[in-house]
């Protein structure tokens, strides 16, 4: 494709004089454009459109806004095939093929050609119409000049006037044909008479006031004519700028319409495109939810299985934690001495081996009882084991000695030491647990010779501790809070003997 480069007004006075199509190419910098530039660029829309005054316009650009405001743009990119009349012709949007465009070319050539022969028969018919009127007055004077001519034959007419009148006549109608003189030249008038005559020169005069009324006429038919074709033109200006306005407000009004179809069209899809994403979304959340419901319902299940299952093992544990202590029996035999004793022995054992075995450490002639629940263990409990006396799985046996330690002598065989001997064996039973026993124990006591007893546990042996704990500190004998007076051993238990951490919990 050829492009003129230069002005648009040149190239639009070109257009008019060549009586050829102006086409207009507005492009853009998108696909459609480049593919559109391919299209015009090849050989065969060449050769259809070589007759053609082309002119490219970029878009967005002051050019092309100015077109815009002649002739709307509506889509980048277009080609507007516009007639001598200044409408176009044809406007094609957007991407064609060559073979597509060059039918759209010649489409416009015949239309441009149908135009053209309009024109050109309008032409000739105004030509035809204004060489008429010249020659329907020359032969409106026709006869009069036949009838004339007889009398003037023999006389020889004035010079001034003969040779004067034609120069009138075509100063006053100089725009009349030299071919077709209204009145005949003095030269062909004939001069055979030599003797004036007044009645040519009268008919003369009237043929020359004649003419000159018909040009008269003539003139002012033809001022007529032309204030009415500038009439005609007006009106024709101004229904051509009603078309044309007409034709852009249509073109405004369908360029409105079609944006408000897409803007509805696009309305419509995104009002569907978030109805579905709602959906979706709803979708989703329901799924979601009962999902939800369904792990929490097996986790639930599961949690409650697991929970079953523990307090099961924690039963069987506990039951059996419970058998195995209940098995075994671990008693402590607290000795009015204060020192404690522990032995472990089985649950279905009777009392009478507890008793034996804390009598070969105090004695045989000693009473067992406990505090918590208060009980004083008799002959008939020794038979019964110690799981029926709830001894198990530990307790706290005190043992008590039934004779007295220290026997008044100074008073026995008196009445007075009778008397007095029970007092003083319960002060001696109140000193031997307050105080312990005497200084000077028998050699032969059974309680020195305990602690290399392999059966027995003594609580007074320590264990080696680590640095870090410390040891409670041994009691004393009787601790007194407020008016009460609490015993207490002179060894230390289990507790005493354990090893303590410091946030006071027990060492392992």
């Amino acid at each position: 494709m050829l492009w003129y480069e230069d002005s648009i007004a040149k190239a639009i006075q070109i257009s008019k004089d060549r009586k050829c199509i102006f086409l207009v190419y507005v492009s853009g910098e998108d696909e459609l454009s480049k593919k559109m530039d391919e299209t015009l660029a090849h050989e065969a829309v060449s050769d259809a459109c070589k007759d053609f005054v082309a002119v490219k316009i970029k878009s967005p650009s002051d050019i092309c806004q100015q077109f815009s405001q002649i002739y709307p743009v509506v889509f980048v990119p277009s080609v507007f095939f516009i007639g001598l009349n200044g409408l176009p012709i044809e406007i094609t949007p957007g991407h064609l093929e060559p073979e597509e465009f060059n039918k759209k070319a010649q489409d416009v050539i015949k239309i441009h050609q149908s135009q053209l022969s309009g024109t050109a028969n309008m032409d000739v018919d105004k030509t035809r119409a204004a060489a008429a009127a010249p020659v329907a007055a020359a032969e409106s004077t026709a006869p009069a000049a036949a009838a004339a001519t007889p009398s003037t034959l023999a006389a020889t007419p004035e010079p001034e006037r003969l040779n004067v009148a034609p120069e009138s006549m075509e100063l006053e109608h100089t725009d009349q044909p030299a071919t077709e003189p209204l009145v005949a030249p003095p030269a062909e008038v004939p001069s055979t008479s030599a003797a004036p005559d007044s009645s040519a020169s009268d008919s003369l005069d009237q043929r020359i006031m004649y003419a000159k009324e018909k040009i008269q006429e003539n003139q002012e038919h033809k001022q007529v004519n032309e204030e009415k074709k500038e009439k005609e033109k007006e009106i024709g200006r101004r229904q051509l700028g009603k078309d044309v306005q007409k034709l852009r407000r249509g073109q405004v009004d369908r360029s409105l319409k079609e944006m408000q179809d897409e803007i509805k069209k696009e309305r419509e899809e995104d009002r569907r495109a978030r109805q579905r994403i709602k959906e979706e979304i709803d979708r989703d959340r329901a799924q979601r939810k009962a999902k939800w419901e369904q792990e929490k319902v097996e986790r639930e299940l599961m949690q409650k299985e697991m929970r079953e299952k523990k307090m099961q093992e924690n039963q069987m544990t506990a039951a059996e934690r419970e058998a195995a202590r209940r098995e075994i029996s671990r008693i402590q035999f607290r000795l009015p001495d204060g020192s404690a004793i522990t032995q472990q022995f089985k649950s279905s054992e009777p009392l009478s081996v507890a008793c034996s075995f804390i009598s070969q450490h105090a004695g045989s002639n000693i009473q067992l009882y406990t505090m918590f629940p208060k009980r004083t263990f008799t002959a008939q409990d020794m038979t019964s084991s110690l799981l029926s006396l709830e001894l198990v799985p530990s307790a706290v046996i005190l043992v008590i000695p039934i004779k007295s330690v220290l026997a008044p002598k100074t008073y026995s065989n008196n009445f007075l030491g009778m008397i007095l001997a029970p007092l003083f064996t319960l002060l001696n039973f109140i000193y031997g647990i307050i105080f312990g026993t005497p200084a000077n124990p028998n050699p032969g006591d059974s309680r020195t010779t305990n602690k290399d007893n392999e059966n027995t546990v003594p609580s007074s042996t320590t264990s080696q501790r680590p640095s870090t704990a410390y040891k409670r500190r041994s009691s004393p004998i009787s601790r007194q809070e407020g008016n009460i007076h609490k015993f207490t051993s002179s060894q230390d238990d289990d507790d005493d003997q354990s090893t303590w951490n410091g946030n006071s919990t027990q060492q392992m």
